[in-house]
């Protein structure tokens, strides 16, 4: 099969981008799985290593530029545009209020799938070979805890990681920005590469995703918990998909239960069990085979939902914080 992707930023990227990261390994993991894969995207980027055949993006229409002999496009964006092949779309993000999607679009979570009126959902897989391999973290102890997202971005709920950890007399290393405190225990390491983001969780013992929006899906945990940590979200968004086991994390349905669990140590899995699970669960051969399945589906002309998804949301989903 011949797939098509288009994106007009340089890939790969080293310190951010969940979408950036995910293009590539799927279009890496199609390639060894015997398809064809095209790139229609940024001329710095460097695909032609993993197999994928670049084309250039010029000022005209990208749509001009897709193979003839393609089968399938796929976009990670929305678009009611005419293109030139059946295409699906894999959105990450969620819809505006009242927006409507496209029929063949395909969410990232059960959940962000139900908030736009769809059953059609694929989790993210994860390339868990493109993050180096070290040393567990010890199972015993319970004092560092983990936090890595944008830091600015309210909806991700830093805060309540430095309130709680304060609380508890523990520290905090924030990967994911800048900032400054007043306490010895906050520890403000910047934007991280994958080198550094396994560094931070080897020297912590819990990874922190209190968010306070519907998130589609949560890419930091499931790396976190790849390297052994137990993971202490809250109630909203994907969160109880990706900590199905109490095993494994524990999802924290208001504030003093988070500070509760970061003072006294819930009962988890081993180290080895929490990745074994994680690298199990969330591998990208998951992701890819579900998304050749749809690619066929599509292809013969089947639509995958029934009628166009809607946003269910009455505002901006990341203007408006969840309570916790």
């Amino acid at each position: 099969m011949h797939v098509v992707f288009r994106h007009s930023k340089p890939l790969p990227v080293l310190k951010y981008g969940g979408i950036e990261r995910l293009l590539f390994w799927m279009m890496k993991d199609l390639v060894k799985l015997g398809c064809r894969v095209t790139l229609i995207g940024h001329p710095g980027s460097k695909v032609g290593e993993i197999g994928v055949e670049l084309i250039p993006e010029n000022k005209g229409p990208w749509q001009d530029l897709v193979p003839g002999g393609a089968d399938i496009i796929q976009l990670f964006y929305p678009t009611h545009e005419n293109l030139p092949k059946p295409t699906i779309f894999y959105i990450c993000g969620n819809a505006k209020p009242g927006e409507v999607l496209p029929l063949n679009t395909v969410f990232a979570s059960e959940s962000h799938a139900r908030n736009h009126s769809s059953k059609c959902f694929v989790h993210h897989g994860v390339d868990f070979d493109s993050y180096p391999t070290g040393q567990l973290v010890n199972s015993d102890r319970w004092k560092k805890f983990a936090f890595l997202a944008k830091a600015s971005w309210k909806i991700k709920n830093l805060d309540s990681c430095i309130r709680a950890v304060k609380v508890a007399k523990a520290e905090l290393y924030i990967g994911g920005g800048r900032g400054w405190s007043f306490s010895r225990n906050i520890h403000w390491l910047g934007m991280l590469d994958d080198a550094e983001q396994m560094k931070l969780f080897q020297k912590t013992d819990a990874f922190l995703w209190p968010v306070r929006w519907p998130e589609p899906f949560g890419l930091a945990p499931v790396v976190a918990m790849s390297y052994g940590l137990p993971v202490l979200a809250s109630q909203h968004g994907s969160s109880r998909e990706l900590v199905d086991d109490p095993g494994v994390g524990l999802v924290c349905e208001s504030f003093s239960k988070f500070v509760e669990a970061i003072q006294s140590k819930p009962d988890f899995y081993s180290s080895k069990q929490i990745q074994e699970y994680a690298r199990e669960k969330f591998k990208l051969r998951h992701m890819t085979n579900k998304f050749l399945d749809l690619y066929k589906r599509v292809v013969a002309g089947e639509s995958l939902n029934a009628a166009q998804p809607l946003s269910s949301f009455r505002e901006p989903s990341d203007k408006v914080l969840l309570p916790f």
